[in-house]
């Protein structure tokens, strides 16, 4: 009995080692260029979490205390995580956003691959890339990326914004931002959660749509 307490409570502590937090946009009063992810991995299920080795989690922790001052040694720290398990989505999520903040895009890619292979690749991974292609001015790929993002979660507050975001401001289809935006809007309501900006985005967006109807008429 003991014994199966003490298991279950080392399970929950991994649980919380690997929670972080969930802030995905910087504040502005327009729609920003590109988004602001958490460095650290968010949650992940537990079911996942007891399979790793306790080698792996280790490597994984150590990289997070590098992450904002030695990106390189963060970097190596999560390359030797993903080697022990491969299938760890949280190291390669971090390793992407960490090649993506310091512009190394070709090694991006090469863990974007090596996700894809593993069959790890997850909505917040998608979303990262599509966000480096539309920094690149691919917005064509970017946008191919954010709806694979939304195949595999359609209610992602982070792949929302950044697609109205592109809709909008890149490729300058109107109508399709404004459903991404009321979309985001229907998910930050049903997740009880705000973003200050977004009455103005909407009210901006409906004012423009406006004006090119009756420029068309």
């Amino acid at each position: 009995m003991i014994m199966q307490l003490l298991r279950k409570f080392l399970i929950l502590m991994l649980v919380v080692t690997l929670t972080a937090c969930s802030s995905f946009l910087d504040q502005q009063d327009t729609p920003p260029s590109s988004e602001q992810l958490p460095l650290e991995a968010v949650q992940t299920p537990s079911k996942e979490v007891v399979n790793w080795s306790s080698k792996a989690i280790d490597l994984f922790n150590q990289a997070n205390k590098y992450l904002q001052n030695d990106s390189e040694k963060a970097a190596n720290l999560l390359n030797q995580a993903i080697i022990i398990e491969p299938k760890m989505e949280a190291a390669y999520f971090n390793l992407m956003r960490l090649y993506l903040d310091n512009s190394k895009s070709e090694e991006m890619q090469l863990v974007y691959i090596a996700a894809d292979k593993e069959q790890v690749l997850s909505a917040r991974m998608l979303n990262l890339m599509a966000t480096e292609k539309r920094t690149k001015g691919l917005f064509r790929e970017a946008e191919t990326l954010y709806l694979s993002a939304l195949s595999k979660n359609s209610t992602q507050l982070s792949v929302l914004a950044n697609m109205a975001i592109l809709q909008d401001l890149y490729l300058h289809n109107l109508p399709e931002a404004q459903k991404y935006y009321l979309q985001y809007q229907k998910q930050l309501t049903a997740e009880e959660k705000q973003d200050k900006r977004l009455a103005n985005w909407l009210a901006d967006i409906k004012r423009r749509i406006a004006k090119l109807n009756k420029e068309s008429n």
